[in-house]
């Protein structure tokens, strides 16, 4: 790969990655906002549950809480679909703008240009479910884009990033455990009432 080749491959992928990264956060804040939509319906006095609910159900607390869980779930999952591609690409573009710089710091003869052949894990589908509800930190997210025939250079500055992290992990958790606190107002605001 020509010097121009690469400093066209590190602007293409710096591009895309940040310009997916703002898609993914943009997503994410829209989906949080139906579910804040949700949560405001509910929890507002005297709005929910409608007085048609109690006298066609014998269980309207239940029920009610059931088509909200419905919902907030629903909305729970693509808000944290979104967030764990949006730090997948925070990865990405903080990978590549690592590389880009020892690119910068070195002759393009003393990098390793080897293409990298290493293949993203694969978790089991139970992970990747558990994943999409709970931030937690040993589960896999299945990445469409991998590392796998990048220079070996690259790919060792972005799997570098996955081991640290990126700062987009502490929105994707507050958002989350946010989520979780809404849940449970509204079955406190339900149950209560």
């Amino acid at each position: 790969m020509t010097e121009e080749k690469l400093i066209e491959f590190f602007n293409l992928n710096i591009e895309h990655y940040a310009n997916y990264h703002n898609h993914k956060e943009n997503m994410s804040n829209a989906g949080y906002l139906v579910q804040l939509t949700l949560f405001g319906s509910i929890v507002s006095e005297g709005l929910w549950p409608p007085n048609w609910v109690e006298s066609m159900f014998v269980m309207a607390e239940i029920l009610t809480f059931g088509v909200y869980f419905v919902l907030w779930f629903l909305v729970h999952y693509y808000t944290r679909w979104q967030l764990m591609n949006k730090r997948i690409a925070a990865i990405y573009v903080s990978g590549f703008m690592k590389a880009h710089r020892k690119f910068i710091e070195h002759q393009s003869s003393q990098l390793d240009m080897v293409p990298d052949s290493t293949e993203p894990e694969e978790a089991s589908a139970f992970k990747r479910l558990l994943g999409r509800v709970f931030p937690l930190p040993v589960t896999f997210t299945k990445v469409d884009a991998s590392t796998n025939g990048l220079p070996a250079f690259i790919a060792q500055k972005i799997q570098e990033q996955q081991e640290e992290g990126t700062g987009a992990d502490a929105l994707e958790h507050l958002m989350t455990w946010t989520s979780f606190l809404l849940l449970a107002i509204v079955a406190i605001k339900i149950f209560s009432s």
